[in-house]
């Protein structure tokens, strides 16, 4: 059985602006607005881009259709400035089919994901199944997942999250099944005071689907600006720390219905948000 969770031990150093709240917008130059003049209209985020100036890197962007369910996915890669991924999502009896070894399952009502089911190849053509539960309480938290790999009738691994009373993810701890052997934590910190509307997940372990997470449903998203964020890898066999990613963000540029706008990352790439490093700009629809 191969490893599923592959963890790069050299850290990516990037620069960025000291951490404060930046109110003129440097897409426009001009004092920040209002994504929406109707005051009950709902923003959604639909993608965001990687930015030096005002030259755009990395994008992804999702496409939604009227009921907010993504249909579609591009991603354009920094290096051949190509797509590098196109993605058509389709939907039938809650499950949301990427590929013809890859699919979602969607909670009827909430549309959060439950299920996540990948065949991963290999460059020797064998494979590994794997199945990915998420299970989420009454508050619209996502509390578990379970990993499961060909077929296993119990998890191989087990993530546990943990929220603070405003609905903020502030830990998540990653275990092997026997629900004791830690291989991963995340600590977030945020500034509370600051409120903000519906943003990004920040799922520390979120390796199997980085690029899905931030357009589908996975339970309620933190309502204040996330400050800064570390995860610790720990050795299996000796239970010993062997890397650790510390993030700061900073920067931050609101609009005057408090969405965000961009934000500058500094420190380590954290590997289970998968693209965000740098100053990351973001793209939303209105209804």
């Amino acid at each position: 059985m191969k490893k599923i969770i592959v963890l790069f031990c050299s850290a990516c150093i990037i620069t960025g602006c000291s951490k404060q709240y930046v109110e003129t917008d440097p897409a426009t130059g001009q004092e920040t607005s209002a994504l929406s003049n109707n005051t009950s209209s709902i923003c959604e985020l639909i993608g965001f881009q990687q930015i030096e100036g005002s030259t755009i890197f990395n994008k992804l962007l999702f496409t939604k259709d009227s009921a907010k369910l993504p249909v579609a996915l591009v991603y354009y890669d920094s290096v051949t400035q190509k797509t590098d991924k196109l993605i058509r999502f389709t939907y039938s009896n809650g499950i949301v089919k990427i590929n013809d070894n890859e699919w979602m399952a969607m909670d009827a009502t909430s549309k959060n994901v439950t299920q996540y089911n990948v065949r991963q190849y290999y460059a020797d053509s064998t494979y590994d199944n794997e199945f990915y539960e998420y299970v989420y309480n009454d508050l619209n938290e996502l509390v578990n997942k379970y990993t499961y790999l060909n077929g296993t009738k119990s998890p191989d691994y087990i993530t546990n999250y943990q929220y603070d009373n405003s609905k903020n993810l502030v830990k998540c701890e990653l275990f092997l099944s026997d629900g004791k052997t830690k291989l991963l934590q995340t600590d977030l910190k945020y500034d509370l005071t600051k409120t903000i509307k519906p943003w990004i997940y920040l799922y520390g372990d979120s390796f199997e689907n980085y690029l899905y997470v931030q357009g589908f449903n996975f339970g309620v998203k933190p309502v204040n600006p996330v400050a800064e964020m570390t995860t610790v890898i720990f050795d299996v066999n000796s239970g010993n720390v062997f890397d650790t990613w510390k993030t700061s963000f900073g920067s931050y540029v609101f609009s005057k219905d408090s969405y965000v706008l961009q934000v500058n990352s500094t420190g380590d790439l954290q590997q289970g948000l998968g693209l965000f490093l740098g100053t990351t700009r973001f793209n939303y629809a209105c209804n």
